[in-house]
C-alpha cells in the first residue's frame, strides 16, 4: 500500500538553534554502486566532513577518503542514501514490487533528511514524519513478513510481543511516528503494512534491519506452531490497545491519535483507564504522600493500578506496604564482627589504662592517669585498625556464601521478573556534568544511556536522560551550540544554571554537584506544578474530561508550563527536552557506563520492594588512559568495593555512593527541606558528603538504601587519572569527614564541638552497627592524617627522653610495624584467599594481582598523609580550601610539564618535609652534643618512611614521568 503524502509540521521552540548546515555523524561509508545499480564489495571508508563538524562525528584522515573532494556534501549523503537502499534490497528486507514504496533516509541536519529513491514522491510524508523522530538514519521494512504481521493488526493495536522482552510499538499511520519512542529503533505502521526501523548511527541501521526480520520470523513460526488450524496470521496473539501494555506518559500510550483512523468505541472505552493515567506517569505531578499515611498511599497505589492482574504479587506490590522480598533474609554476621572488633578496640584500651595504672602505683606519679582522657578519642581513631584485624581472620575461616545471596540490605541476584499484568515504570537518567569533553567524555557515555534505554523500551518500559549542566554557560559560543546540538539529536532534556556570581546568581555549596542537582530539579518540579494548576482550565476550555485527554493535549500544556517555569528564573535558567522525572532517578556520572539491561533489573527490584529508598550498585572501573597509575587507582577501587560487598551481605546498611545509583523519586521528594534563603534543598549543598545526608534522610524518614553486585560491575566509572587528582579526592573526603562530626572550631563557644548533622546521626533509630561502622570510616581519615605529626613529634619525643619515657607512649617503630603486618602482610593473605573463596579470583591471579601492587601502595597511603591533615585542619580552622574539577579527559603531558606543576602542587609539601629531614640530619649528626643526639635505627625509620613516600608520592606514582608496565 503506498505510504502517504501529507505532510507533518516540524516546530522550532523559542530559543533553539538551528544547525541545518550541522553534518550527521555519519560514522561508516558504505560501499558505491556499479554503473548497473549493483552492490560493490564493502569496505570501510569514511565520508569527508565539514571543518565544523558536530559532536559524535567520527573525523575522517584525507589519505583514508574514497569520496572524491569534487563531490559536494549533500551529494555524497544522496550517495549513502543509495547504497544502504540497495544494501537493505538485497537482505530481501523490501518488498518485492513496485506498488510498495520502499525508500531509506539519511539526515543531514535539523529537520533535513536525503532519501532514495529521490524521484518517489509516495516517500514525502514519511520523510517529513522523520523530522519529529529526529533520527540519523531510517528505512521502510516492507518484507512480506513485517506486511504478514501489521495485516493482522487491528484498529488501536499499540504493541506487538515479538519475544518476552521485545515488544515493538505501533502506530496507525506514519503521522504518529513523531510520538514513537526513539529509542526503540522501529514501529509498526498499520495502515501501510510496514515497519519502520530507524538507527542513531549509520552502520548499524542494515543490521538492526535484519535482527528485526529475524524475530519477526520466529514470532510467527512460534506462534503458527500453536495454531491447531491453517494458522492464518490474523489470528496470532497481538497485544491491542485493551491489554495490559506497558506503556508509559511520554511515549504513544494513548489510544487517541489526532489525524488517524477512529477506533471503535469498545477499544476507546478499555483504553481510558491508561489514558487517564499518562499525566500522572512523572511522579513530580504532586508530592508523594508521607509513609506516615499509609492508608492514603494504599489507597492512591491501588487507584494506580485499577484495571490490572489480579495475581497476589500484583496485589502485594498495589498496596504499598513495605513487605520483605521472598528469599530475602536478615544477616546478623555484621553485628558479630563489629562487636568483635569493639571488643578489641576495648581491650588494647583496656591494656594502655592497665599500663598506667600498674606504672603509677609503682612508682607514685598519679599525673600520668591524665592520658586516659585521651582513650576515647584514640579508640575513634584505632576502631578502623581493629576492624581490619577481624576482617583478615573472618574473611579467610567463616562463610561468604552471603556475597551470592539476597538480604535485607544487599542484592547479590536479580529480582523475579514482575508479571505480565504489571507496566513497568518510567526511569530519568540524571547525569550532572561541568566542563568534560563532549565527544570525549559526554557522548559516550550518552550512547551507553540510550542503549540501555533501547531495551528497556523493547521490554515495554519507558525512559529519558535528563542532563543538569553546570558548564554549558560557561563555555565560548561554538562549544555551547555543539552541546545544544548533540542534546538536540540525541532527545537529551537539560538544565543549565549561570556561572557563580553571573545576573546575580550564587552557586551555593564547595561542592557544586548538589547545588546544580537542586537547581535543575527544583525547574523540573516547578513546570510540574505549573502543570497541575492550569491543567483543570484547560480541560474546562477544551471541554474534555479525563477520558478524553489525549496525548497531545498533555504536550502542549507542558510545552506552556515549561515556558512559565523557566520564564520565572528571570534568564538564569537554559533549558530544553522534556525535563519532568520518572518514577525512578538513575543517578550517574558523566564518564559511566551502564549494562544494556539495568533498567529492567532495577524495576523489577524496586517494585518488589517499595522500602527501598535507593538502590546503589556496585561499580566496575572504566579505563581510558590505561597506564600504571590508573590500573592501580582501579584496583584499589574494586577492592574497595569488594569490602563493601562484604559488609553489606553481612548485615550492615548499605551506603549511598552518589553515582550509579537508582532513586525512588517520591522517596526523594519526601525528604526535600528549605535551606536559610527559603530555596527547596533535595540535595544538601551546605556538605561536601550529600550523599551521606541524603542517606541519612532516607533512612530517617523509613526508607532503606541497599546494596546490588548481580549487574557483575557492568556499571563502570572512571577513576583518577594523575596522582594530582587523586590527592584531590583524598582531601575532599577528609573535609566532608570532618565537616559531618565537628562544627569549625570558632563555634565550639556557642554550638559545641559536634556538628548537627552527627548528633542527629548518632541519635536516629539507624543500627548501632551502622553508627559504628560509619564512625570507624570517618575517623580512618584521622588516623591517616595522624600520621604526620605524631611520627614529627614522637622523633624528638623519644629522641630526647627514650631512656625515662613514660611506657605508655609506644615507639612510632613499633605502630609502624603493626600497621605493616596488619594491612600489608595480613591484608594481603586475607583479601587473596578471600577473592578466591567467593569466586572472584583464582588464586594465582589473586595473588598476582595483590603483590605486584603493593610497592605502589606503600607509597601511595604513606604518601598521602600530610594532603589528608591539611584537609582535616582547613574545615576545623574554618580555611576556605577549595579543589579543581576532576579531569576526565586524558591529557597526555611530559617532564618539562609535569616538573613545574609538581612544584606548585607540592612545593608546601616539600618544604615541610626537606625541613623536617634537615632536623633529622642534624640531631642526629656529631653536631649536637652527645647527650642531645638522637641516634638509633628504630628512632630514625618512622621519619625516613614519611619524608620519602611524600617526596616520591608526585614522581613515581606519575604516569607522565615514570611509565611503569606489568
Amino acid at each position: 500500500m503506498p505510504i502517504s503524502q501529507e505532510s507533518s509540521e516540524q516546530h522550532v521552540g523559542p530559543g533553539e538553534s538551528v544547525f541545518a548546515q550541522q553534518a550527521s555523524p555519519i560514522t561508516e561509508s558504505l560501499q558505491p554502486l556499479s554503473s548497473e545499480g549493483q552492490h560493490l564489495p564493502h569496505h570501510s571508508s569514511r565520508l569527508p566532513q565539514d571543518a565544523h563538524q558536530e559532536p559524535g562525528i567520527v573525523r575522517e584522515s584525507p589519505s583514508n577518503s574514497s569520496i572524491p573532494s569534487s563531490i559536494e556534501r549533500h551529494d555524497a549523503f544522496k550517495l549513502i542514501a543509495e547504497t544502504l537502499y540497495w544494501q537493505v534490497k538485497r537482505q530481501r528486507l523490501f518488498a518485492e514490487t513496485a506498488l510498495v514504496a520502499n525508500g531509506v533516509a539519511i539526515r543531514t541536519g535539523k529537520a533535513d533528511y536525503v532519501h532514495f529513491p529521490s524521484q518517489d514522491p509516495r516517500l514525502e510524508a514519511w520523510v517529513n514524519a522523520l523530522h519529529g523522530l529526529n533520527c540519523e538514519a531510517a528505512f521502510t521494512l516492507t518484507s512480506s513478513v513485517a506486511a504478514g504481521i501489521t495485516g493482522s493488526l487491528a484498529p488501536g493495536t499499540l504493541e506487538v510481543c515479538l519475544t518476552g522482552e521485545d515488544r515493538v510499538q505501533v502506530v496507525e499511520t506514519v503521522h504518529g511516528l513523531s510520538r514513537a519512542r526513539k529509542a526503540q529503533g522501529a514501529c509498526f505502521v498499520r495502515a501501510q503494512r510496514c515497519l519502520i526501523v530507524w538507527a542513531d548511527d549509520v552502520k548499524d541501521l542494515v543490521e538492526a534491519g535484519m535482527l528485526l526480520e529475524e524475530k519477526m520470523v520466529n514470532y510467527i513460526w512460534e506462534h503458527t506452531k500453536q495454531i491447531s488450524s491453517a494458522g492464518s496470521l490474523p489470528n496470532l496473539p497481538i497485544s491491542t490497545s485493551n491489554s495490559s501494555a506497558n506503556f508509559n506518559a511520554s511515549s504513544a500510550s494513548s489510544v487517541v491519535e489526532k489525524g488517524e483512523d477512529t477506533i471503535d468505541a469498545a477499544q476507546a472505552k478499555a483504553a481510558a483507564p491508561r489514558r487517564a493515567r499518562f499525566a500522572r506517569i512523572f511522579s513530580t505531578t504532586r508530592i508523594a504522600p508521607s509513609r506516615d499515611d499509609p492508608k492514603k498511599e494504599k489507597d492512591d497505589d491501588r487507584h494506580d493500578e485499577k484495571g490490572f492482574s489480579g495475581e497476589d504479587l500484583v496485589e502485594q506490590l498495589e498496596s504499598g506496604e513495605p513487605q520483605l522480598e521472598e528469599g530475602r533474609s536478615v544477616n546478623m554476621f555484621a553485628p558479630l564482627y563489629t562487636g568483635l572488633s569493639l571488643g578489641l578496640n576495648i581491650f588494647l584500651s583496656g591494656l594502655l589504662i592497665r599500663r598506667l595504672v600498674i606504672e603509677s602505683l609503682l612508682d607514685g606519679r598519679w599525673i600520668r592517669m591524665t592520658i586516659t582522657l585521651a582513650v576515647p578519642f584514640i579508640m575513634c581513631i584505632i576502631q578502623f585498625f581493629c576492624e581490619s584485624v577481624i576482617s583478615v581472620i573472618v574473611q579467610m575461616f567463616l562463610p561468604v556464601s552471603q556475597l551470592h545471596r539476597n538480604s535485607l540490605y544487599f542484592s547479590g541476584k536479580r529480582s523475579a521478573r514482575l508479571p505480565a499484568g504489571r507496566a513497568l515504570p518510567h526511569f530519568t537518567v540524571a547525569m550532572p556534568v561541568y566542563k568534560e569533553g563532549l565527544d570525549s567524555v559526554l557522548a559516550p557515555t550518552i550512547e551507553s544511556v540510550k542503549k540501555a534505554i533501547a531495551v528497556y523500551e523493547l521490554q515495554g518500559g519507558t525512559a529519558n536522560i535528563f542532563v543538569s549542566e553546570d558548564g554549558m554557560q560557561l563555555l565560548p559560543r561554538a562549544e555551547q551550540d555543539n552541546r545544544r546540538d548533540y542534546y538536540d539529536r540525541n532527545n537529551v532534556a537539560w538544565v543549565a544554571r549561570p556561572g557563580h556570581g553571573k545576573k546575580g546568581y550564587v552557586r551555593k555549596g564547595r561542592f557544586k554537584k548538589a547545588s546544580n542537582l537542586n537547581f535543575s530539579w527544583s525547574l523540573s518540579l516547578k513546570v510540574e506544578e505549573i502543570m497541575d494548576e492550569l491543567r483543570p482550565d484547560l480541560m474546562a476550555s477544551k471541554g474534555c474530561n479525563e477520558s478524553s485527554w489525549c496525548e497531545d493535549d498533555e504536550k502542549a500544556l507542558y510545552d506552556e508550563a515549561f515556558k512559565q517555569a523557566v520564564a520565572s528564573t528571570d534568564g538564569q535558567a537554559w533549558a530544553a527536552g522534556d525535563i519532568r522525572i520518572g518514577s525512578y532517578i538513575l543517578l550517574i556520572d558523566s564518564d559511566t557506563r551502564v549494562p544494556s539491561d539495568c533498567f529492567m533489573d532495577a524495576a523489577c527490584e524496586l517494585e518488589r520492594s517499595p522500602e527501598i529508598g535507593a538502590l546503589q550498585h556496585c561499580s566496575g572501573v572504566m579505563y581510558v588512559a590505561d597506564h600504571y597509575f590508573e590500573r592501580m587507582i582501579g584496583y584499589f577501587t574494586k577492592m574497595v568495593n569488594l569490602s563493601i560487598s562484604w559488609c553489606v551481605a553481612n548485615g550492615s546498611i548499605a551506603p549511598l555512593v552518589g553515582h550509579n545509583a537508582f532513586l525512588r523519586w517520591r522517596a526523594v521528594q519526601e525528604v526535600i527541606y528549605h535551606d536559610v534563603d527559603g530555596e527547596r534543598c533535595i540535595w544538601s549543598h551546605q556538605h561536601v558528603s550529600e550523599d551521606f545526608d541524603m542517606a541519612l534522610r532516607l533512612l530517617m524518614k523509613g526508607f532503606l538504601v541497599r546494596w546490588a553486585t548481580y549487574s557483575n560491575d557492568e556499571f563502570l566509572e572512571g577513576v583518577s587519572l594523575t596522582c594530582d587528582d587523586e590527592v584531590n579526592r583524598w582531601q575532599k573526603y577528609a573535609f566532608g569527614c570532618s565537616e559531618l562530626v565537628f562544627n569549625p572550631l570558632r563555634y565550639w563557644p556557642t554550638r559545641g564541638p559536634l556538628s548537627p548533622l552527627f548528633r542527629t546521626f548518632l541519635w536516629s533509630k539507624c543500627s548501632t552497627t551502622y553508627k559504628v561502622n560509619a564512625c570507624s570510616y570517618i575517623f580512618s581519615y584521622w588516623a591517616i592524617a595522624s600520621a604526620t605529626p605524631l611520627t614529627m613529634v614522637y622523633f624528638f619525643v623519644h629522641g630526647f627522653f627514650s631512656p625515662t619515657l613514660d611506657g605508655a607512649f609506644l615507639p612510632s617503630f613499633q605502630s609502624w610495624l603493626s600497621v605493616l603486618f596488619v594491612f600489608c602482610v595480613g591484608g594481603m593473605f586475607g583479601h587473596v584467599i578471600f577473592k578466591f573463596r567467593a569466586g572472584k579470583a583464582t588464586l594465582p591471579r589473586a595473588i598476582l594481582d595483590h603483590i605486584k601492587w603493593v610497592p605502589a601502595f606503600s607509597v601511595f597511603f604513606a604518601g598521602m598523609s600530610y594532603h589528608v591533615l591539611l584537609a582535616l585542619m582547613a574545615h576545623i580552622t574554618g580555611y576556605n580550601m577549595t579543589w579543581s574539577a576532576t579531569v576526565k579527559d586524558v591529557t597526555e603531558s611530559n617532564f618539562w610539564k609535569e616538573i613545574p606543576a609538581i612544584l606548585r602542587r607540592f612545593g608546601h609539601c616539600y618544604l615541610v618535609m626537606f625541613t623536617f629531614m634537615a632536623a633529622m640530619i642534624i640531631f642526629s649528626s656529631s653536631v649536637v652534643p652527645l647527650e642531645w643526639r638522637i641516634e638509633g635505627f628504630t628512632v630514625l625509620w618512622p621519619g625516613i618512611v614519611l619524608i620519602s613516600c611524600h617526596v616520591l608520592y608526585p614522581i613515581v606514582l606519575n604516569p607522565w614521568l615514570v611509565r611503569f608496565e606489568f
